[in-house]
């Protein structure tokens, strides 16, 4: 959870479009008496046009000492998983929504339409500050009611918005993977120390943790060497 405000957007966005319709006070009702098991699970990535790009180094790498992981996608997700691209308003103005407001609350022989999983779809779009991300979410619905059993009571604490959070966890073993992503390449950011020995302890845990990863898969390092922090190392013999 990044930012706490960023699931109401698109709720608010359509309530503001339509005031005086009950959309929205419908849709809460039915998330909160049909949904009280359900929990959301987002992962986070951008497209691969920012594989290699320093502001998301620097935002989301640990200042450039941190790693990034690809992700080969299945062309068929299991049940309760939703990848997409996020959809961003632009000035102001979020054409998508506009439209799924423009349908919703209306009569169709009698009775109201409703899009199907909406309350999924939600978690997909955002204001136009976010737009430079340019942001993939793999969202996992879990609606079983085994919170605590599939998380084994792993909660975490955000310190920069003070909130505490469940998480998920899924086997990624050659022989017990259950999870849609599989790993492709670990890239080592431009300012992470001592790259050459990470590189091949990463290669060594890979190997006997036995982790799911592509047939290609390899470790390489990021083409960004104009960015220096104070804690940098100099990688000359690693290249």
């Amino acid at each position: 959870m990044n930012d706490k405000t960023e699931n109401d957007y698109a709720q608010k966005f359509i309530s503001e479009a339509m005031p005086q319709s009950n959309v929205i006070s419908r849709l809460q009702a039915r998330t909160s008496s049909s949904n009280a098991d359900t929990f959301s699970f987002i992962l986070s990535g951008s497209r691969m046009s920012k594989k290699d790009d320093l502001n998301m180094w620097r935002l989301y790498g640990d200042d450039s000492k941190g790693v990034s992981l690809w992700y080969m996608v299945d062309d068929e997700l299991p049940e309760h998983f939703f990848l997409a691209k996020v959809s961003y308003a632009k000035n102001e103005a979020h054409a998508e929504l506009s439209y799924l407001s423009s349908k919703m609350g209306k009569g169709v022989c009698g009775r109201n339409f409703e899009i199907r999983n909406l309350n999924s779809w939600l978690h997909f779009f955002k204001p136009s500050e976010y737009a430079v991300e340019e942001e993939v979410r793999l969202l996992y619905e879990m609606n079983d009611g085994s919170l605590l059993d599939t998380t084994n009571g792993k909660w975490i604490y955000n310190t920069s918005n003070g909130i505490i959070a469940p998480i998920v966890r899924f086997p990624i073993t050659k022989v017990d993977s259950r999870f849609p992503l599989v790993l492709e390449r670990i890239v080592l950011g431009p300012n992470l120390k001592e790259r050459g020995i990470n590189k091949e302890q990463l290669l060594l845990m890979l190997k006997y943790g036995q982790i799911n990863v592509t047939d290609n898969f390899e470790i390489t390092y990021s083409d960004i060497n104009s960015y220096i922090t104070n804690n940098s190392h100099s990688y000359e013999s690693y290249s």
